[in-house]
């Protein structure tokens, strides 16, 4: 038996229930175009909202609540990594652009003339 049939017919206990099972079966009902469904997973949620002990300060602390703060700091983590490489690239190509732009300047005008050698070259 497959561990969403076991949670179906309520085969585990809560402590085993497999939080990525719990999640691909609401997943699926959310995703359901069946009334029927959709019908009982609004009861379903009904009932916990309503059976559910309010904490103190409005927190919820479950596991959906944690998925999304990890969700929330992963991506703040990310964001911060990609402006770190922007400006890394960003300094990047300014030294190769002041590299080319001092290798053009070489080429376009070469070292000055010593006026002293002026003389004897004419």
């Amino acid at each position: 038996m497959s561990d969403e049939d076991q949670l179906i017919n309520g085969k585990q206990t809560n402590d085993e229930v497999d939080f990525e099972t719990l999640s691909a079966l609401l997943d699926t009902a959310l995703s359901s175009d069946s009334p029927a469904v959709q019908d009982q997973l609004k009861k379903l949620l009904m009932v916990a909202a309503l059976t559910s002990s309010p904490d103190p300060l409005g927190k919820v602390h479950g596991p959906f609540k944690q998925m999304f703060e990890e969700m929330r700091v992963l991506s703040s983590r990310v964001k911060h990594l990609e402006a770190v490489i922007d400006q890394a690239r960003g300094q990047r190509l300014d030294r190769e652009y002041e590299s080319q732009k001092a290798a053009m300047a070489s080429m376009m005008y070469p070292k000055q003339w010593d006026s002293s050698n002026l003389k004897t070259i004419i």
